[in-house]
């Protein structure tokens, strides 16, 4: 988890990770005491076969922090079906994508206002 130059949070998952609901707390925790002004933009990537809990995925879904917007890159197809699957079932009023690159997420989320 870093913050870019621009100002928007990068959490990358590396490859084969399983992340569970403790690893999302953790992340929400890390979120809310960095010292920038909130909300941020959130670009999440998620390496290959990375995997997530349907109990993380619900906490994640309840317990949204405040932020501007959320992209995700997601690198195999399978894992961007499930997440426009979820992506869609969340309805947040914040605006949310999903990309297959870093570069075209980075643009994006660029693009949204503050």
């Amino acid at each position: 988890m870093r913050v870019l130059d621009n100002g928007i949070l990068h959490i990358n998952y590396p490859k084969g990770v399983e992340i569970d609901e403790t690893d999302i707390r953790d992340i929400q925790k890390g979120y809310d005491s960095l010292p920038y002004p909130k909300p941020l933009k959130i670009l999440q990537e998620l390496e290959l076969h990375v995997n997530m809990t349907a109990d993380a995925r619900k906490y994640a879904a309840e317990h949204s922090p405040d932020l501007t917007g959320v992209a995700y890159v997601i690198k195999s197809l399978g894992q961007r079906l499930l997440i426009r699957f979820y992506v869609r079932m969340w309805k947040r009023d914040k605006p949310i994508q999903v990309f297959e690159s870093y570069k075209e997420a980075l643009e994006w989320l660029e693009c949204l206002e503050q």
